[in-house]
């Protein structure tokens, strides 16, 4: 079995892509800074209850086949989680910012769903930005897990790390036996480590955009964040702060436009200026809508 951590190391030598469009481009020019935005207010505002539905089938799972007798408290433990979970459903107090990234450069999908029509880029993060901002702690990376198998390996490494840090945690405070209840309450105080996990297991619907994440800590308040206006309302989000001055990007691609001829050498000298990109292109795919 893996060890939970593991789903955050990045040991990879190829660049992952943030797909956008030229207005965002302006602002991190201007600002030195990207943008992630809080979980509950993604276009997919059933990411997390997905999450949450296979961790639930997953204990229950365990649940049913796990022996009754066991007297090491287990048992107690899973129904604990059990409740735990069920818990979380309306529970908007618990907030995760990420920003997204892929492994394709290029992808028909993501310019239509993530960039604006004729004014799309996809950026490009070296390894070395990306162990960058991930350096001091607040912000992890992680690859997105489609497969049925391997979201069950997945929350089967969670399930066996809660176990090992809520037994011992019982056997501190409550020597004689815990209920259920206790263990609830116990599994808890580890929501800083469950939250981060749950952001990794997405549906497999979403299999072709090969997605990475850079997924905040856990907050139980909108205290830390920052607010932009959104289609219908505040959305928080979180900076990063990208603390290279010179060819901060490793490249930036230009997304289907009716006017490349134009679009192209207006950007390549737009990066140029404000030394964000020394590699600039445009996509090949012929997509229009105009």
């Amino acid at each position: 079995m893996r060890d939970i951590d593991s789903y955050f190391e990045f040991s990879s030598t190829s660049p992952l892509y943030h797909y956008t469009g030229i207005g965002a481009l302006k602002g991190i020019a201007h600002t030195r800074q990207i943008w992630a935005g809080n979980i509950h207010y993604m276009n997919d505002a059933e990411e997390l209850t997905h999450a949450l539905d296979l961790f639930e089938d997953i204990v229950t799972v365990r649940l049913n086949t796990s022996d009754p007798r066991r007297r090491d408290g287990y048992c107690e433990f899973l129904h604990g989680l059990f409740t735990w979970i069920e818990r979380q459903r309306d529970d908007t107090n618990h907030h995760l910012y990420v920003f997204s990234l892929s492994e394709v450069p290029s992808l028909l999908s993501q310019w239509r769903s993530y960039t604006p029509h004729g004014k799309g880029v996809s950026i490009g993060f070296s390894p070395d930005l990306l162990n960058d901002l991930t350096r001091n702690g607040a912000f992890r990376l992680g690859k997105c897990l489609y497969d049925a198998n391997d979201k069950e390996s997945l929350f089967d490494s969670l399930i066996e790390k809660l176990w090992i840090s809520c037994a011992y945690q019982q056997r501190e405070e409550y020597p004689d036996k815990a209920t259920r209840w206790k263990f609830t309450e116990l599994v808890d105080r580890y929501a800083d480590s469950v939250f981060p996990v749950l952001a990794l297991a997405k549906h497999e619907a979403f299999a072709e955009e090969a997605e990475w994440r850079l997924i905040s800590q856990h907050f139980t308040s909108l205290d830390n964040a920052k607010f932009r206006e959104g289609a219908s309302m505040l959305v928080p989000y979180l900076p990063l702060q990208l603390e290279r001055d010179d060819q901060v990007f490793e490249s930036v691609l230009l997304g289907p436009t009716p006017h490349e001829e134009l679009s192209l050498p207006a950007l390549t000298a737009f990066l140029k200026s404000e030394r964000l990109a020394a590699k600039v292109e445009a996509t090949r795919i012929p997509y229009r809508v105009w």
